[in-house]
């Protein structure tokens, strides 16, 4: 089974599928044309086999699209799967509105869409909130992370509640300096409290620098909001692509609390670490 089966006009191939296509292959399994079919295989059959075995069909609806009869006819494969009552077809519109949909079809003109014109990373992201909405995503320059749970407990009934977090790079290059807050419930409980550690920690989380071990994944920063909501942000120094990291996460102080988690950023370069008389300081911006 395929995840998505990309259903697009060839005039959008390279400002739109193409590059949803390559940013959506590491997290998912994609039906593709460039990906899927080689010499001398047959279109059609292909095609009718991609769209059997996929969960999800993508449809790019622009003008170029209701203008050929390839693309509309495997839309209707989509919809005839759809009929069944299971949420099968997932759109997005490259520049063309609701106005000029409904001249072609008002059911797709119903439809709530992705739209270019927001950003491909708009558009990934939405994609994967609807293939795994088990997980939280983030997409930069059409690079993704996922983290999973979005929400943990960290202490009640007199016990300390250790909770597992994987943080992914679904991406297909490396990626640096991944940032994860944990927003803290109830207001005022402290960021101190709440304890952070990698599992299955390996050479990768330890630089040495100047005589000095640097465990950079646990570089850590306490935050306070005016309303006294205090968080914890964490910095992950470095994911290659397609590989996770899994942090245990609990809280100390005894009282019932909780932990909402989000990605808040990271980038395609390391950032820089400072030495100096033994001292180490790695730059962080607020996201």
């Amino acid at each position: 089974m395929y995840d998505l089966f990309i259903c697009h006009a060839s005039e959008d191939k390279e400002a739109v599928a193409r590059p949803l296509a390559q940013a959506l292959q590491g997290a998912v399994s994609v039906w593709y044309d460039e990906f899927t079919l080689e010499l001398g295989d047959s279109l059609r059959a292909s095609i009718d086999k991609g769209l059997a075995e996929s969960r999800y069909g993508l449809v790019v609806l622009s003008l170029a699209f209701f203008a050929k009869n390839w693309p509309q006819a495997e839309l209707n494969g989509l919809f005839a799967k759809e009929i069944s009552g299971t949420k099968t077809i997932l759109t997005v519109w490259h520049q063309i509105g609701r106005k000029e949909i409904l001249k072609f079809s008002p059911i797709l003109a119903d439809k709530f869409a992705a739209k270019t014109e927001h950003g491909l990373d708009s558009v990934v992201q939405q994609i994967l909130d609807v293939i795994k909405p088990e997980e939280l995503h983030l997409t930069r320059d059409l690079k993704t992370l996922s983290l999973v749970p979005s929400s943990i407990r960290l202490h009640g009934g007199g016990w300390e509640i250790k909770t597992p977090v994987t943080v992914t790079n679904l991406s297909r290059f490396p990626v640096h300096d991944i940032k994860v807050q944990l927003i803290l419930h109830p207001p005022g409980l402290k960021s101190q409290s709440v304890k952070v550690e990698p599992v299955g920690c390996g050479p990768e989380f330890e630089e040495n620098i100047g005589g000095y071990t640097l465990n950079c994944d646990l570089v850590s920063y306490h935050l306070v909001d005016p309303g006294n909501q205090q968080s914890l942000v964490f910095q992950i120094r470095y994911l290659q692509a397609g590989s996770s990291k899994v942090f245990q996460v609990w809280g100390t102080e005894p009282i019932e609390s909780r932990a909402d988690i989000r990605l808040c950023g990271f980038s395609d370069k390391p950032a820089e670490i400072f030495c100096k008389d033994g001292q180490i300081a790695i730059p962080f911006k607020l996201p």
